[in-house]
């Protein structure tokens, strides 16, 4: 019986030693979420918030993906959260995500990079409330780099044809001038007018029918994507 006993302890233990041991990046996940839910607080400022088009997000240990990624000041902090959704467009109702690989997140308003910085989504293990990711990014000196291209498209939408030209500008971390790392790094494509009348007819949403091969190096993969002031911010980036 004494034996039985002390297994018993030994188990309950072990389980609560590796409950305690979770070692998550947003510990403060909770009190950042409610500080940015608190619309009245002078102490809180939105920043901005983008809408990111992806099928996954292949920097994440499971498939999901960003549907809205949002940036505040909230008491002298800098605040960032991501709204997880699954494949299915199904609300993610898992308690922790873990990310593999550092992730440059989205400098909209290019106030970070004016000063030569970026803010980064740093690998490890993250706590998710509601479906959602509050934490504080870290800033660092500016290790991404930055591609742009001229391009031309053409295809169907619902059965109608259009075509239209695009400024893609390609960010994406680089840790040595020897490899090119494209995981976390994301793509901003500036729509023409037309582009931009035909996604607004469609929700604002546009299809591309075919693969978009960036300088024969870079791949954006067709799909629906949402447009944003007249923009397409996207994770979904891969190396040809």
């Amino acid at each position: 019986m004494k034996n039985l006993f002390k297994l018993i302890c030994i188990i309950a233990l072990a389980y609560s030693s590796f409950g305690f041991a979770q070692n998550y990046v947003n510990k403060d996940a909770k009190e950042l979420l409610e500080s940015t839910r608190d619309a009245t607080s002078k102490k809180r400022r939105l920043l901005f918030c983008t809408t990111i088009s992806c099928c996954s997000v292949g920097a994440f240990g499971i498939e999901i993906w960003s549907d809205k990624e949002c940036h505040y000041i909230v008491t002298g902090k800098r605040v960032a959260v991501v709204n997880l959704k699954n494949n299915d467009g199904s609300d993610f109702t898992g308690s922790e995500i873990e990310v593999k690989e550092d992730i440059t997140l989205i400098d909209k308003d290019n106030s970070l990079e004016a000063d030569g910085q970026e803010s980064v989504m740093k690998a490890g293990l993250y706590k998710v409330i509601d479906g959602e990711v509050a934490f504080e990014p870290t800033v660092q000196r500016i290790r991404i780099k930055k591609i742009c291209y001229e391009e031309t498209h053409e295809g169907t939408i619902f059965g109608h044809h259009y075509s239209y030209s695009t400024s893609i500008c390609l960010y994406y971390p680089s840790f040595s001038h020897q490899v090119k790392n494209i995981q976390g790094g994301y793509a901003v494509i500036n729509l023409t007018d037309d582009a931009i009348k035909l996604a607004e007819k469609n929700d604002n949403i546009l299809v591309f029918d075919k693969d978009i091969i960036l300088g024969n190096e870079y791949i954006i993969t067709a799909g629906k994507y949402n447009v944003d002031n007249g923009k397409i911010y996207t994770k979904n980036v891969q190396l040809k």
